[in-house]
């Protein structure tokens, strides 16, 4: 797997990773790494997103 995706694009990385999942692919996203979010997003738009409050958010959040 990790030769088969070394020299491909992020956003081919993560098409690959949804076709893994059959289309059924869910992003848990902890909220400070917003640039994976919007890759996954322009992916998939409709891709669902689980947010987990770990308790250690910030207020602005």
């Amino acid at each position: 797997m990790k030769i088969a995706l070394q020299n491909k694009s992020a956003s081919d990385t993560v098409r690959w990773s949804i076709v893994q999942a059959n289309d059924r692919a869910l992003y848990q996203h902890p909220f400070f790494e917003a640039i994976i979010l919007h890759l996954f997003t322009l992916v998939q738009p409709d891709i669902p997103v689980l947010w987990v409050d770990r308790s250690y958010n910030r207020p602005s959040t």
